[in-house]
């Protein structure tokens, strides 16, 4: 059963971002539409967890950290076991 809470994740290089998701934690992509190396739409989920990840879009006033003065956004992610392979 999948949760009911998303989370949404805008970056500045959102493909980077997925992909050191996927190398780091281990999350899989589920789904993307990658555009000209923009990521418009984007699931990834780790067992089911699932959040979205995006690239900037300034028409819908969505934007990445990098222009901001602090935290923009923030992800805890449970690990059994920190230490395993």
């Amino acid at each position: 059963m999948l949760p009911g809470v998303y989370p949404s994740l805008c970056y500045d290089d959102a493909v980077a971002a997925m992909e050191w998701l996927e190398r780091a934690f281990g999350f899989e992509r589920r789904f993307a539409v990658i555009e000209d190396g923009r990521v418009h739409h984007s699931e990834l989920s780790l067992g089911n967890a699932v959040i979205m990840v995006s690239s900037p879009q300034p028409e819908r006033q969505w934007g990445g950290a990098g222009g901001l003065p602090g935290l923009a956004q923030a992800l805890l992610i449970h690990v059994a076991d920190p230490y395993a392979d």
